[in-house]
């Protein structure tokens, strides 16, 4: 087996870089041949994904968090080579829902344990999806897509981190007080959501194109969503202002999202997304840009390794 570790040296700790070596010479002593990749700047990772397809690597392994994974499968995308993952950034999604070692204080060897998950795991092929923008530019994610309040949230977070460095240190906590205040002054726009099934006109807070039934790591947003179903899972919620955005942020949180009539879901394989005012966007929560944006489903367009145990609810029978 041949393959590249993609990961930034300046992220983490000397003891995470310490154990990522300890997870590769695992595998180099079970006779798979490694090729180290150091990023050295943004969007580099997506390259060095790029890079290993064309030498026909067996797999890339993605070394970081749900953003870390979104570049490199941006690179893989088409292609023979899988996508493998080494999670140690903050969120963790996919990695989390998927049966893959998490760090943490418990588990100090979590990158071992997920050396042996890319040694006895499955290789499946899944969906991702297309997003093009209308200036442009085009990029994949493989969980979700958020227009709206989400994005705007996101969009706050990697300001806060970026002109106050020091707040990376509060990890997770950071979203639910940069959530707060963005919901004070949200008030969503006017939005045509054109599908297979016709057009949607309604004045917008939020809407998800989901093709993972997780979003984020608590809210279980589109609980009929199979990454391998040819399928997008599509949320649009309603709304003006603080007490609509509330509203809606606590009914995903209690799961009846589905039962309120300022939700509309659709399912499609493609969509496009037109607003009044421009919306912030976000891909797999890396923020990406601004409505308006066409969406659309890219079937079993990437090979992944995953954990023998991988929960079966997220595919296809």
């Amino acid at each position: 087996m041949k393959i590249s570790i993609i990961y930034n040296p300046h992220a983490g700790t000397k003891d995470w870089l310490a154990q990522l070596r300890q997870a590769g010479s695992y595998l180099q002593q079970r006779g798979w041949q490694i090729s180290w990749q150091e990023t050295a700047c943004a969007g580099h990772a997506l390259e060095l994904a790029r890079q290993a397809a064309q030498r026909g690597d067996d797999a890339a392994i993605a070394v970081g968090g749900d953003g870390t994974i979104n570049e490199v499968m941006n690179g893989l995308v088409g292609a023979e080579t899988a996508l493998g993952i080494f999670p140690t950034g903050t969120g963790n999604v996919f990695a989390a829902d998927m049966s893959i070692p998490l760090p943490g204080p418990l588990q100090p060897d979590s990158l071992l344990k997920a050396a042996d998950v890319l040694l006895k795991g499955q290789m499946r092929r899944v969906d991702v999806a297309r997003a093009a923008f209308g200036d442009g530019q085009t990029r994949y994610f493989l969980l979700w897509t958020g227009i709206g309040l989400d994005a705007a949230v996101s969009h706050a977070v990697e300001a806060d981190q970026r002109d106050h460095p020091q707040m990376k240190s509060l990890g997770m906590a950071i979203w639910p007080i940069a959530a707060f205040f963005t919901l004070r002054k949200f008030s969503g726009t006017r939005m045509k959501i054109t599908l297979e099934q016709g057009e949607l006109n309604r004045r917008v807070i939020m809407v998800s194109v989901s093709n993972y039934q997780l979003y984020g790591r608590f809210w279980r947003l589109s609980p009929e969503a199979r990454i391998d179903d040819g399928l997008l899972d599509v949320v649009v919620m309603e709304g003006y202002g603080f007490w609509s955005s509330l509203k809606h942020l606590a009914l995903i949180t209690l799961r009846q999202h589905a039962r309120d009539p300022k939700t509309h879901t659709f399912r499609a394989r493609r969509l496009k997304i037109e607003t009044k005012d421009p919306m912030p966007v976000h891909l797999d929560a890396e923020n990406v840009g601004f409505t308006p944006l066409e969406i659309e489903i890219v079937p079993k367009s990437l090979k992944i390794i995953l954990p023998q145990d991988a929960p079966s609810t997220h595919f296809e029978k």
